[in-house]
């Protein structure tokens, strides 16, 4: 998540005469640096237009001080005081605001050494001055400090230069601010603030109504939106263009949380392609749950009835749900004993990874029942589960296979595996998919291999969950296809 709130602030310079206190530096080790010798340090000066009374004050100086010895330049960063007098420029940045600051020093600099009481051209500002005087300033992004000791005759030339951008930047759940690509750490500004009371600080996210991203699938799926170019007003910072890229996202209300679920549901609902039973639907419900954590905060009971009417008649979805309680009413409202929840993960290792899940050793036998083992794709998927099963005896009671381009290559799997494929109708094979570990541990699951993705060998694997039922609890028409 970054958040970036952006605005100009002025910028203005401030000449005046006076004398500075250095808490670290002091503006003779500018001057100086990269000289050797007192014929350099004149060239520089006449360089730079001092008068040569001015120059004279400055050797004279720099004698005085130790610095200058014989001719050559000396002891440099020990040799100066803290005080100085002299002519200045003051730079520095003027926000609207008191926060994140009201003035930001830019850089101070010394123009020309003058003698004491001597304050040309410059023009009366009392009012600002009290203040400047009584301020200590820190030089931006540098390690220079400063203060004001005395202005002569109180007396000041200010400029106004233009003006600059500032951010305000929150990253790796820090706050900056950011002028001319140099960054100064801030105090933290409550993004309960930025977010104008929206922010819901138990889910780290920006509570927002559905209607507002409807449209946006990837905002739906993913719990995050980006947006700029909308002006806040950010509490004592004052207004920002602001610029927001992946800030997590909640529904802002229970009802709003429905809607959202139900479009997710569509989703899901559209890759299956064919017509849902009430019992998966059920655990297309759960397992968005599961996948979509934020959805816990509100209470979203699974109601077929009121998932229908979401849809509505004119709905395709509605009709696939529908198909699925005409062509397979057995309704499993049982609870199961446990539930294994396979994470969506790239390269995963099915031994460890996947079938450490399930708490079980290695069975000797698996039965499956599935309709849908139909194609290449899916029997290279099983092949892999057998693979990491370390070879038990395998029997799967499905449809024909459909896929006839590839249905040699799927016979060899067959035939390297053992594998006893018993082919049914598709009418006389029950609907939901079960797994059958020793025709012990007994699993429902909705999903057929296609959650198992094969690309050179390297095994990626979709979210999905298995439900694990007692023998008793199993539908009848699966009892009377002779798996006791």
């Amino acid at each position: 998540m970054k958040i970036t709130l952006s605005k100009d602030i002025q910028v203005k310079k401030f000449e005046f005469v006076g004398e500075l206190d250095f808490f670290e530096t002091s503006p003779y080790i500018a001057l100086l640096e990269g000289l050797k010798t007192q014929e350099d340090l004149i060239a520089e000066l006449e360089d730079k237009n001092m008068p040569s009374s001015a120059i004279k004050n400055v050797i004279q100086k720099l004698e005085e001080l130790k610095v200058l010895k014989d001719g050559m330049i000396i002891n440099i960063e020990d040799g100066f005081p803290e005080k100085e007098y002299g002519k200045y420029t003051f730079s520095y940045f003027e926000n609207d605001t008191k926060k994140p600051f009201k003035y930001l020093a830019e850089n101070i600099r010394r123009e020309k050494a003058v003698s004491k009481n001597i304050a040309d051209n410059i023009l009366q500002l009392d009012k600002y001055l009290q203040n400047f005087i009584e301020s200590k300033h820190e030089i931006f992004n540098k390690k220079e400090t400063f203060e004001v000791v005395e202005i002569e005759k109180n007396k000041g030339l200010l400029h106004h230069v233009g003006s600059k951008k500032i951010d305000l930047v929150y990253e790796d759940e820090k706050w900056n601010h950011v002028i001319d690509d140099k960054i100064i750490s801030m105090e933290s500004i409550d993004l309960n603030v930025v977010f104008q009371k929206k922010w819901d600080e138990e889910y780290n996210s920006l509570k927002v109504e559905y209607g507002w991203i409807k449209e946006n699938i990837e905002a739906l799926q993913n719990f995050e939106i980006s947006f700029q170019n909308k002006i806040y007003k950010v509490g004592e910072y004052g207004e920002f263009k602001v610029d927001f890229e992946n800030i997590p996202i909640i529904p802002k209300t229970e009802h709003h949380a429905l809607k959202w679920f139900i479009a997710l549901l569509k989703i899901d609902i559209e890759n299956k392609n064919r017509y849902i039973s009430k019992d998966e639907l059920k655990q297309l419900w759960l397992n968005l749950k599961d996948k979509k954590p934020k959805f816990k905060k509100f209470d979203l009971k699974f109601d077929f009835e009121m998932i229908l009417n979401e849809f509505g008649k004119k709905s395709k979805y509605y009709w696939l749900l529908q198909a699925g309680i005409d062509l397979y009413p057995f309704d499993n409202s049982l609870a199961p004993k446990s539930r294994v929840i396979i994470e969506a993960q790239e390269d995963i290792d099915l031994d460890v990874d996947f079938f450490q899940k399930f708490h079980i050793e290695y069975p000797s036998e698996l039965i499956i029942v599935d309709r849908w083992i139909v194609n290449l794709d899916q029997y290279r998927g099983l092949e892999k589960i057998i693979e990491a099963l370390r070879n038990p005896i395998v029997t799967i009671i499905t449809q024909k296979v459909k896929d006839k381009k590839n249905n040699r290559l799927i016979e060899k799997i067959i035939q390297r595996h053992g594998i006893k494929v018993i082919e049914k109708d598709i009418k006389d094979i029950v609907h939901p998919r079960y797994w059958i570990f020793d025709k012990e541990h007994i699993y429902l699951t909705n999903e057929s291999f296609d959650f198992i993705k094969i690309d050179n060998e390297k095994v990626d694997v979709s979210y999905t969950t298995f439900l694990q039922f007692e023998k008793k609890d199993l539908d009848p028409k699966l009892l009377s296809m002779e798996i006791k």
